[in-house]
């Protein structure tokens, strides 16, 4: 194999020196094109960067910086050799890894390698902070840039200058970073929180702030593209994460959302989980999980509307023992680590925590491609997998494997997703194998998200899970959690959010939810459920009349009720024997007899309350 790909590879760079486009040679080379094709591009990349004259002000910028580093680095007792011999110690493990590609000494491969360890080297020099363990307070500025796939760019602070990112360099604030087009990148800050750049995404890193003791804050300035951000809750209150745009600023303390930012700097803010608030021209909404906002420049925002459901959903059901991670065809990786570490990288994705019982990795939207699903022992045992994709209201792919997992392995699966168009066609699983080519993820782990992990030790085996089936009748729709089949593990509580039409009114749920009234509700599943919104015109409310134990309602008798706004219906509450009537819940005329009045002003929820009689 070695031998092969050294030939392939000293043919194609033959046939590039003679202007011939790598996509050609690819084509030659089909059965090897997924090692060959880094190389090519690396190498025509090379091959196109023009020489970089620092000025003299970034020479003298930088050589203060360095001075500085040195000096705190020669005071840290943990490490005492000179700086010289720290930056030969951060190049060996990088030269290993290039000398030893696919080919023998002497093939045309060495320059190529001996000119990406000379740009390493120089990069690593340029952006000096990473390589030396700076204070506390330095690194709480500061944030890592990974590039996922394609190419990266920065601008230093004070700079007109954009240079070619590395993979891993360490950018404070005033950075600003921008993808080309098909790249992505994903900024992770010092307390765990990521940004993740879509291709063609244009951000300013504006202030990174925080030590021990003190609010977090975070402020970035999106002048184009889209983002996809993962906040970390944080405890202190005046911590906070915010994304200003040409036109508005989305502010959030924990949660995950999607910014975009078009040429004419109009904004639109997408919440997946928790609540952001966006505002412009002095005015404020709040947009919680399930819906959409936009603000377009010199207007107030838009009225918060449900975010239109997915087209297509790629979902992975993993049991103990195993945790895993999903990784798209672009590099991006959502899911767990054995250690408790999280990420979400994925645009619009969820991950279920492990700690909580069996993990459902939900990616809307998913592309065409390879997606890679990576298992990682906690215990010895048989995990249960659920690979499951819809296109629409079609189901594509609804397949159950059981691996035998041991502790400590790492096991992939690949999932090949086809398109016509923009339609889900097909999904192909593949067999499963060990990870021997190293982790498919590529993200950042910080000392204080390290810290705040839980490392995953639940050794819970696998149970049937459970089916939710969402419906909506004519007037309005679920968005929460969308409508459509889904599979959990038994005795997940799911929340449900109804949202009726223009010109329609919420009516009720069908089906076990707590809260029959309420368009926000949520229903435990115990085994398999369907639940359907009902809405209608005019004004019809829904009332849902109970009882707690002991009694019961015997007027108007328990149940669901359909009236209209501005009836009065009576209530009569009866114990039970050694039980006593101890009041209502909800807008009744008396709430402490047990014979009261309502009238109907929206959709309630009544509850008889008794106790035992003393």
């Amino acid at each position: 194999m070695r031998d092969s790909i050294a030939t392939a590879l000293e043919q194609c760079f033959q046939w590039m020196k003679a202007g011939q486009a790598p996509e050609l040679c690819l084509a030659r080379y089909p059965d090897l094109r997924q090692k060959l094709e880094p190389l090519l591009y690396t190498a025509r990349f090379i091959a196109s960067v023009p020489k970089v004259v620092p000025s003299n002000e970034f020479r003298n910028a930088s050589k203060a910086r360095l001075i500085s580093r040195a000096r705190e680095y020669s005071n840290n007792k943990k490490n005492e050799k000179s700086l010289i011999t720290s930056l030969f110690k951060k190049l060996t493990p990088i030269w290993e890894t290039l000398k030893n590609p696919y080919a023998p000494p002497g093939r045309a491969y060495r320059p190529l390698m001996a000119t990406l360890f000379i740009l390493l080297a120089i990069s690593l020099a340029t952006y000096s902070i990473p390589m030396f363990s700076a204070p506390g307070s330095s690194l709480e500025s500061q944030c890592t840039l990974s590039v996922l796939s394609g190419t990266a760019e920065v601008q230093m602070r004070g700079s007109d200058n954009w240079q070619v990112a590395m993979d891993g360099v360490v950018l404070e604030a005033g950075t600003r970073v921008r993808t080309t087009e098909e790249a992505q990148a994903v900024l992770t800050f010092f307390e765990g929180t990521t940004i993740k750049l879509e291709s063609g995404t244009d951000v300013e890193v504006e202030k990174v702030k925080g030590s021990d003791g003190q609010p977090t804050e975070i402020v970035l300035k999106q002048w184009l593209g889209k983002t996809w951000s993962r906040v970390v809750k944080k405890i202190d209150p005046g911590s906070r994460y915010e994304i200003k745009t040409p036109s508005a600023y989305a502010l959030v303390r924990g949660t995950m959302f999607e910014t975009e930012v078009d040429e004419e700097g109009a904004t639109e803010v997408r919440t997946t989980e928790g609540t952001v608030s966006v505002g412009a021209q002095d005015e404020e909404v709040e947009v919680s999980a399930g819906l959409e906002a936009g603000v377009v420049s010199g207007a107030a925002p838009s009225k918060p509307m449900p975010i239109p459901p997915a087209n297509s959903e790629f979902v992975v059901f993993i049991s103990m023992p195993a945790v895993a991670s999903v990784c798209d065809p672009n590099s991006s990786s959502t899911g767990y680590m054995p250690n408790g570490i999280s990420f979400n990288q994925i645009s619009g994705s969820q991950s279920s925590s492990p700690t909580e019982g069996d993990q459902v990795i939900r990616i809307p939207e998913p592309i065409a491609g390879i997606y890679k699903v990576v298992l990682r022992g906690i215990n010895d045992g048989t995990t249960r997998v659920i690979y499951r994709a819809v296109s629409g209201s079609e189901t594509v792919l609804e397949q159950t494997a059981h691996y035998e997992i041991k502790e400590g392995d790492e096991w992939l699966v690949q999932v090949e997703l086809s398109f016509e168009g923009d339609q889900l066609i097909s999904a192909l699983v593949g067999d499963i194998e060990l990870l021997t080519d190293g982790a498919p993820e590529n993200i950042v782990t910080t000392e204080l998200a390290a810290e705040a992990a839980v490392p995953i030790r639940s050794v819970k085996g696998f149970e049937e899970p459970v089916e939710l089936k969402v419906r909506s009748m004519s007037g309005g729709s679920v968005i929460v959690p969308g409508e459509g089949d889904f599979i959990y593990e038994k005795g997940a509580q799911v929340s449900l959010v109804a949202n009726a039409q223009e010109g329609y009114n919420f009516l009720g749920w069908d089906g076990a939810v707590a809260s029959p009234s309420s368009p926000n509700t949520t229903i435990t599943l115990n085994e398999d459920e369907v639940v359907t919104a009902r809405f209608g015109q005019g004004n019809i409310h829904v009332v849902s009349i109970i009882s707690t134990e002991g009694g019961s309602v015997i007027e108007p008798g328990q149940g669901v009720y359909m009236l209209e706004w501005g009836d009065t219906i009576t209530l009569i509450a009866e114990p039970r024997a050694g039980w006593e009537f101890n009041g209502w819940e909800g807008p009744v005329a008396d709430p402490s007899s047990p014979i009261t009045t309502l009238t109907v002003r929206h959709a309630e929820d009544i509850v008889a309350l008794f106790v035992p009689a003393r």
